[in-house]
């Protein structure tokens, strides 16, 4: 009996993997994102980042609604991402977001091989991915932890590892932080206010 029962629970776990892989290989045969760009704003008064991405897309077939992933807010526990306003080509489109998914709604269906860019506004406290705490030494600190695919607690992407893109951060903060990344820094400013 518990021969039969292990075996029934492993053939429902593999079909159950072999279907959110699938999810996923559909949405490779449709989009393929080229670049993200993050403006994120930090503050230390309060936990809530506000975030600007563009993502540049690469239609790979004539589609009129895809996803990214992005954890919506819960609001038993406060956390989460809220998106305010999505836009292509400087008009608003339809979303809907719930739990992880944020689909969107083209006006029309695209054409195979044409690229074109979105801009999502949103805010929120991350649950996981960018962790907001103090290190040893009593500092708050914002430190992103995003393997293998926890970003899109906090930024709106293809959360998969074997989805490659180039990305680029726009960071405002704090003047009293110091801002670090994988790649090349093009530019520090201070503003006004600190």
């Amino acid at each position: 009996m518990i021969k039969k029962n292990a075996f029934l629970f492993f053939l429902i776990l593999a079909f159950s993997c072999k279907s959110i892989a699938q999810n996923h290989e559909q949405r490779f045969s449709e989009i393929n994102i080229l670049h993200y760009r993050f403006q994120l704003e930090l503050n230390d008064t309060t936990d809530v980042i506000f975030g600007k991405a563009k993502v540049d897309i690469e239609f790979l077939k004539p589609i009129s609604t895809f996803h990214l992933d992005l954890v919506a807010k819960n609001s038993s526990v406060e956390k989460g991402m809220e998106v305010k306003n999505i836009w292509m080509d400087g008009e608003t489109i339809s979303f809907k977001h719930q739990e992880e998914k944020l689909t969107i709604q083209l006006d029309k269906p695209t054409s195979k091989g044409e690229v074109k860019s979105i801009v999502i506004q949103y805010q929120g406290i991350p649950a996981d991915g960018l962790v907001i705490a103090k290190n040893k030494h009593g500092d708050r600190t914002f430190f992103g932890d995003n393997w293998p695919n926890r970003a899109h607690h906090w930024l709106p992407t293809v959360d998969h590892p074997s989805d490659k893109a180039t990305v680029e951060f726009i960071v405002t903060a704090p003047d009293h932080y110091q801002v670090i990344a994988n790649g090349e820094q093009i530019e520090e400013t201070n503003l006004d206010d600190n």
